[in-house]
């Protein structure tokens, strides 16, 4: 029963898998003169009420909070998550996995323009489909297939299993979120440089950024850490500080410590939505009752089609919940790990009742 429900967590079937259990919808509205203390108080008031009755297998909940600067402005931790503990992070590896592929358009093995049939062998009806299309989720592949599940099988794989479907849309014509995007993407990355995914990602964010190489890695199966079969849409184990590592070089647009390793206008590519009028399939978002959009392996936290939005988001199916927001001034982590799939659909509304108190926090 565990595994069936694990089988879930790179897709919207986990994430629409709503928790028994849900704090307060809506968005709270934090006076226009907050005094920072005030802030505060709301965030733990908020924080507190909510791990009163969070899910199943919580053990702890903490907020962690850093500004343009990269000054921490909080650390709120409920019960107990220590920073430096491995976590399940599902859908929230999209982000991480955009990153990479982002590094690789910056190294020149890869463009966003690179169509399918350009990189990898039998593209099947997807030869057309492009790189930035697969990263945007609107290559018309299917959003799920048990070959994602599969810890014996492989990148490529699985991915010529997908490509081997019959396409639900043209390309760009429709938006469903799933895990087989990224995984095609994946094998275009491998095509492209030799490199196995998870070489790829030890030499493109890994190493540089100094991640824990003994707890930080994709797996098939992330909460039982098994199957060497990386599912680049939701295999991540990373822990709290390294996962803010990861959110301080989005936040840097593709500059941390100094040092740049994406160019700013390839990371603006995270918050905007160039198929803003694709029609929208499978959106566990929409099932929660947001209109948002994608981006680049990423939520845009704006109403509507919107073409670009400051705000974004790559929520996990275990409730670890990343965002940027840019206009405010921050970037924050909501870090939580459920025991089975549909922790999500708890913790996206609670990380948007905090989102105004964090800005009121985070205001000049």
């Amino acid at each position: 029963m565990l595994l069936s429900g694990l089988l879930l967590a790179c897709g919207a079937g986990a994430l629409s898998s709503v928790a028994s259990k849900a704090p307060k919808t809506g968005v709270d509205t934090a006076p226009a003169a907050t005094s920072e203390s005030a802030a505060r108080a709301a965030l733990s008031q908020i924080l507190t009420e909510a791990y009163a009755d969070a899910p199943a297998g919580v053990d702890g909940i903490r907020l962690l909070v850093h500004d343009d600067e990269g000054v921490e402005l909080l650390d709120l931790e409920v019960g107990a998550l220590p920073r430096g503990e491995a976590l399940a992070v599902a859908s929230a590896s999209k982000l991480v996995s955009a990153l990479v592929l982002l590094r690789l358009v910056e190294e020149g093995a890869l463009a966003l323009s690179d169509r399918v049939d350009a990189r990898v062998p039998s593209p099947g009806a997807y030869g057309a489909v492009t790189l930035d299309q697969l990263g945007g989720f609107v290559s018309g592949l299917p959003a799920h297939d048990n070959c994602l599940r599969e810890a014996r099988s492989s990148v490529a794989d699985c991915a010529a299993r997908l490509l081997s479907t019959t396409p639900s849309a043209e390309p760009g014509a429709r938006f469903d979120y799933g895990g087989a995007h990224l995984q095609v993407a994946g094998w275009m990355a491998e095509q492209s440089t030799g490199e196995d995914w998870a070489a790829l990602f030890e030499r493109t964010l890994r190493a540089p950024l100094g991640l824990n190489r003994a707890q930080t890695r994709y797996f098939t199966y992330p909460q039982l850490q098994r199957g060497d079969h990386p599912l680049i849409a939701g295999g991540l184990v990373i822990s709290l500080d390294d996962y803010d590592r990861l959110l301080a070089l989005v936040q840097g647009r593709g500059e941390l410590d100094g040092r740049r390793l994406i160019d700013a206008s390839r990371m603006r590519r995270l918050e905007q939505n160039p198929y803003a009028t694709a029609a929208v399939g499978s959106s566990p978002m929409a099932d929660y009752g947001y209109d948002w959009r994608y981006g680049f392996g990423t939520w845009l936290l704006c109403e509507g089609g919107a073409a670009t939005c400051p705000r974004f988001s790559s929520p996990g199916a275990y409730g670890f919940t990343p965002w940027i927001d840019h206009e405010a001034g921050y970037r924050a982590i909501l870090a939580m790990e459920t025991a089975a799939p549909g922790g999500a659909a708890w913790a996206v509304p609670l990380a948007e009742r905090l989102r105004p108190w964090i800005a009121a926090l985070s205001a000049p």
